[in-house]
């Protein structure tokens, strides 16, 4: 029965796609509407926030060319995961199969979670250290954000096995 519903809805969606009228299910949009969690693009724009407020050495922290060039790195690296997602989303539509492909997106995401982790306790300096009281940036949250990652990576497979299924499944290499 799945096969049958599939197939007849093929065309429809592909016609969808190439006139750019897409409409994402009630479900996909309540839970965007709830935003349980915030998006990476929106932790990145709270680590470009906490540059901006942050004084370094008398300037704002985001003044500092090498942690632009960072938090650049990271804006870049967020655009080609979108991209990445939207390249598989019209795959799916078109009814094509998806293969390993989107391990490259959860490595992509394992690692900005750590380097995003990183760049914000860079700027917080020695009060990141503290994890609450008087000093602490954010109360203590840019802590947490940073101890967090693990969750989110070993979530997404680890960063190891994503290389694997990439290098074995998309490359051709052989096992290990």
């Amino acid at each position: 029965m799945c096969g049958a519903v599939q197939a007849k809805e093929r065309p429809q969606q592909a016609s969808v796609v190439a006139k750019g009228q897409l409409e994402l299910p009630a479900a996909t949009q309540d839970l965007r509407a709830r935003k349980l969690e915030p998006g990476i693009r929106e932790c990145t724009a709270t680590v470009d926030e906490l540059a901006k407020t942050t004084k370094k050495n008398g300037r704002a922290a985001s003044e500092n060319p090498d942690l632009r060039r960072r938090l650049m790195r990271v804006e870049t690296r967020i655009e080609a995961m979108r991209l990445n997602g939207m390249r598989f989303l019209t795959k799916q539509l078109k009814g094509e199969k998806l293969g390993s492909e989107t391990s490259i997106n959860k490595l992509h995401r394992a690692t900005l979670e750590i380097e995003m982790g990183e760049i914000a306790m860079e700027i917080c300096g020695n009060a990141g250290s503290i994890a609450s009281g008087a000093g602490t940036p954010g109360g203590g949250r840019w802590q947490n954000f940073a101890l967090s990652w693990p969750e989110v990576v070993i979530g997404g497979g680890t960063p190891n096995i994503q290389r694997n299924i990439i290098a074995e499944r998309i490359l051709g290499l052989p096992k290990d």
